[in-house]
């Protein structure tokens, strides 16, 4: 696969079973390729993120979630 191609650029993220599913899925019935839908979600996304980034909004939301893993860690962990 190319890394670039034009004024795109080809990028690897991982991202769960289940949401990939329901990516394709709706992808599938909209006509889209998986890849396209996911541009088109960061796309539509990323001015909402660009606005949380300047009000603060972004890093708070970032500490929460990474708050809620270390509980989630810490409640696997219990009961293991």
């Amino acid at each position: 696969m190319p890394v670039e191609k034009g004024e795109k650029m080809a990028v690897t993220i991982w991202i769960d079973k289940e949401t990939i599913e329901e990516i394709d899925r709706i992808a599938e019935r909209i006509n889209l390729t998986r890849s396209k839908l996911i541009a088109n979600i960061v796309d539509a996304n990323l001015i909402e993120v660009q606005i949380m980034d300047k009000t603060g909004l972004l890093q708070a939301m970032s500490w929460f979630q990474d708050l809620k893993e270390k509980i989630a860690k810490k409640k696997k962990k219990a009961t293991d």
